[in-house]
C-alpha cells in the first residue's frame, strides 16, 4: 500500500522525481532537467519546497506535487503561500484516489502552519481539487508588485492593474536570460 507524506525536499529525492517526472514530461522539458528542480526547488529566494508524495513500498514515487513557497502581500499583511506546481501521478497508478490524498496531506499541514495553498489547476486536476473543498476563482485581472515595468511611472512600490498592452511594457529580461541559459 502507497504512503503520502509531506517533507521538504532533498538531494536524496532528485532521481526519484526525475524518474516520476520521466512517465508524464517529455525528453526536453525543464522539469526533467536537474538544474531547473535545483534553482526552483532548493534556490528559492523565499526557502526550499517541500514535496507531497504517493510513495511506493520499495521506496519508488508514484505520485508528487511540488509546494514552491514565496510571499504574497495583502494590504499590510504578508502572506506565506505554497504554490502547488509539477503535479503528477505514475500512469500506472492513476485510479486510486493519489491525487485526493496528497491535497488533503497537504491541506491539514497548511491549517498547521496558516501558509495559503495556491493552484492552477488543467482540466482533469480541476474535479481532483473541488473534492477537496478547494475554492476557485476566475482571474480576469493581474496585479503586479514589483518593478516589471521600466519608466518612473512603474516604481514597483503600488498594485497596478496588469493589462495585456502594459504586458508589452514589461521587462522580464531577467527571466529570459535563465530560460536561455537553461536552452
Amino acid at each position: 500500500m502507497e504512503e503520502i507524506v509531506v517533507k521538504p525536499f532533498a538531494d536524496s529525492s532528485m532521481n526519484k522525481v526525475l524518474a516520476l517526472a520521466a512517465s508524464y514530461y517529455p525528453e526536453r522539458d525543464p522539469v526533467r532537467r536537474v538544474d531547473y528542480l535545483e534553482w526552483l526547488y532548493q534556490r528559492n529566494p523565499n526557502g526550499a519546497c517541500q514535496l507531497a508524495l504517493a510513495v511506493e513500498e520499495d521506496g519508488s514515487y508514484i505520485g508528487m506535487m511540488a509546494l514552491i513557497p514565496f510571499r504574497m502581500v495583502s494590504g499590510a499583511d504578508i502572506i506565506n503561500t505554497m504554490a502547488v506546481v509539477h503535479v503528477l501521478v505514475h500512469p500506472a497508478h492513476r485510479g486510486k484516489n493519489l491525487f485526493v490524498r496528497m491535497i488533503r496531506a497537504v491541506k491539514e499541514e497548511r491549517r498547521c502552519t496558516g501558509e495559503w495553498l495556491i493552484g492552477h489547476p488543467n482540466e482533469t486536476a480541476t474535479p481532483g481539487w473541488r473534492r477537496t473543498k478547494m475554492a476557485f476563482r476566475t482571474v480576469d485581472e493581474v496585479r503586479v508588485r514589483f518593478p516589471l515595468l521600466s519608466g518612473s511611472r512603474w516604481n514597483g512600490r503600488r498594485a497596478v492593474r496588469l493589462s495585456e498592452a502594459m504586458l508589452a511594457q514589461c521587462d522580464f529580461g531577467a527571466l529570459d536570460q535563465w530560460r536561455r541559459r537553461l536552452g
